[in-house]
């Protein structure tokens, strides 16, 4: 009972079977153990942003981003909260900090692409979006055809196949 490790583990084990209210409770009981515990307040920010405690969110991924500021993904959900109250630069800046630290970090080029699409940079936007082949998070299976891929050149006398791809 007194192992922050294993409150953590638990929370975590819980938080990936939606129950969020036990994982929070095991993750609380990890801090309180040892505060200073990076991957509990990461854990908990993602139950706060998951369940629109935005504020709660920044200061558990501020915390934690202090405590490790070499993890990409907490810098990238950072940036996802910043986005969800509104901040889309900040947004943009804790996304492009996440890449900083891993330039194959494929959820901060996600998330990048959105912002930059928002504020209407389609150029970089549209490049940034293909890291969402990337994504674990994404779950449109990605179709090999033997054709290439249209990157928008012209294509006056030929054929495109167009297919769904997002619903």
């Amino acid at each position: 009972p007194g192992s922050a490790e294993a409150h953590l583990r638990l929370g975590i084990v819980l938080l990936s079977e939606w129950n969020y209210d036990e994982a929070r409770k095991e993750l609380l009981q990890a801090l309180s153990i040892d505060p200073n515990l990076a991957e509990a307040r990461y854990f908990l920010g993602l139950i706060q942003l998951r369940s629109y405690e935005l504020d709660a969110a920044r200061e558990s991924f501020l915390r934690a981003r202090q405590l490790r500021p070499d993890r990409p993904e907490v810098v990238t959900s950072l940036g996802v909260t910043a986005r969800k109250q509104g901040k889309p630069d900040e947004a943009r800046r804790c996304f492009e900090e996440a890449l900083s630290l891993d330039p194959g970090h494929a959820d901060a080029h996600w998330h990048l692409a959105d912002v930059l699409l928002l504020q209407g940079e389609y150029t970089s936007g549209w490049e940034e979006f293909e890291w969402r082949w990337k994504h674990q998070g994404f779950l449109t299976p990605s179709r090999d055809f033997a054709e290439p891929v249209w990157n928008g050149e012209a294509i006056a006398g030929q054929t495109i196949l167009l297919h769904p791809e997002q619903g």
